[in-house]
């Protein structure tokens, strides 16, 4: 996804460097490091490479010997953001110190890396509800004090990029991210077998479809429908929470997944079909639901429409015989 900085993204930054600049009568060296930063992330074409190419000006103006961005997680650990680059090392000091930091703001800490003593000065940030820490790896003595201004400006003008990062993730989370569910949608699943079709793995790909869906919508209602679907979903991802589920259509999902035990996958759709007979969407009539499924293997040089016939082929039989057992005609 190519984003560009806007004309207002611009006289943000400059206001940000002349305030920060003016606080310390600081010298124009500094004004133009803060500058250079931000001017060349302008100049991107893409906002990722903008920060890597600003942490790399950073790390030049100030002659650290390395920069590194530290991103928070849900269960609140930290991952290096600039992921090129790695220091295990330095991910274990931030992991045993991280609520120091946070506290400190600003913070001199020593490590050893290679068998050499390396001085660290961690930065911490917060944007909305993510934290950063920025790790300047042996800045020198002249940048490095606690109340310095020249830290501030690397801390605000990092700051202006990481909130330009978080609208791009939120507009491609939107774009991604199939709105009843919440499960990846069908842009994402067709990004993503793009990349399948060129793979040697081997995975399985199975195929679902949600019985009778337009039965439910028709004869109940389109919330008992979206309901359906819902649960079908969560049932899902309850099962397979590390796997790639996709909702192609509107009674049709995808998964795919990279296990080869072939006999757990099988047990485990035989407990999706067991939960999804047991969902309740009406208290007061019974509804019977059912999910029908069809797996086939990707071993050799199988594309991926090759999978999904083979898979809606069996799927087919699956729901063939279904309709067999409860007596029902099949709609034509």
């Amino acid at each position: 996804m190519n984003i560009y900085f806007k004309r207002g993204d611009k006289l943000a930054i400059m206001k940000v460097i002349n305030k920060e600049c003016s606080k310390e009568n600081l010298n124009n060296n500094m004004y133009y490091i803060a500058y250079n930063i931000l001017a060349d992330a302008i100049k991107s074409f893409d906002i990722y490479n903008g920060l890597n190419k600003s942490l790399e000006i950073i790390k030049k103006s100030l002659k650290c010997s390395n920069v590194f961005l530290f991103k928070s997680t849900k269960n609140h650990d930290y991952i290096n953001y600039n992921s090129h680059i790695k220091n295990k090392n330095l991910s274990i000091l931030i992991k045993n110190n991280k609520k120091l930091i946070e506290h400190e703001k600003i913070l001199n800490m020593e490590y050893l890396d290679n068998k050499n003593l390396n001085k660290v000065t961690f930065i911490y940030i917060k944007e909305k509800n993510t934290k950063y820490i920025i790790a300047l790896v042996n800045l020198p003595k002249e940048f490095n004090t606690y109340n310095s201004r020249y830290l501030d400006i690397i801390k605000d003008t990092i700051c202006i990029i990481l909130k330009k990062i978080d609208q791009v993730e939120h507009i491609k989370k939107l774009s991604t991210t199939d709105r009843l569910t919440g499960l990846k949608n069908r842009d994402s699943y067709e990004s993503y077998i793009k990349k399948l079709n060129k793979s040697n793995k081997q995975f399985y790909y199975i195929l679902f479809d949600l019985f009778r869906l337009k039965y439910v919508n028709d004869n109940f209602s389109h919330d008992h429908g979206d309901r359906y679907i819902i649960e079908v979903a969560k049932i899902l991802s309850k099962y397979f929470p590390t796997s790639n589920i996709y909702r192609i259509g509107g009674d049709e999902f995808v998964l795919i997944t990279k296990s080869q035990n072939i006999e757990k996958i099988e047990s485990t759709l035989k407990l999706i079909k067991e939960e999804v007979q047991a969902i309740v969407l009406d208290a007061n009539n019974h509804i019977p639901l059912f999910i029908n499924y069809g797996v086939s293997h990707h071993k050799n040089n199988e594309t991926i429409r090759d999978l999904y016939i083979i898979a809606d082929k069996l799927l087919q039989q699956d729901k063939k015989r279904l309709y067999k057992k409860l007596g029902i005609e099949r709609r034509k």
